[in-house]
């Protein structure tokens, strides 16, 4: 039985969450991880021993519960029924993405004003074609 979770594109953290029995749960979940079959272009369709790995949930998708024979000691993290994967690099907004753009609109701020400050007379011959002879 694989340990890796293969099921989501570009993941392959070990360890995971199996595919729910309730088909419509389990449909919510193919839908999420977006994933295609090779063959057929249509959605893919999880095995037996398909997985998908905690990284893929938020925090408020699981629920504590009690270990038998430990009910103050052992408590134990599982997902909450109905709980869908939603964590994925498409759905995840990167800071290096968001400071890239800023430093864009940075410089394009400081070019507009740099141009500003330009004499019109440079505007004009530089719009005036050149003679090449």
């Amino acid at each position: 039985m694989p340990s890796t979770c293969f099921s989501v594109p570009e993941c392959s953290n070990r360890g995971g969450h199996q595919f729910p029995s309730d088909r419509n749960v389990c449909k919510l979940w193919v839908i999420a991880i977006r994933r295609v079959a090779d063959k057929t272009g249509k959605l893919w369709r999880p095995s037996q021993n398909s997985l998908v790995c905690p990284s893929h949930f938020k925090a408020d998708d699981y629920k504590t519960t009690n270990v038998r024979g430990f009910p103050t000691a052992g408590k134990k993290m599982r997902l909450k029924d109905g709980a869908v994967p939603s964590k994925f690099f498409w759905t995840e907004k990167s800071a290096n993405v968001d400071r890239q753009l800023r430093a864009e609109r940075r410089q394009l701020q400081h070019d507009i004003i740099v141009d500003q400050d330009q004499p019109i007379i440079e505007h004009i011959n530089w719009l005036r074609p050149t003679n090449k002879s």
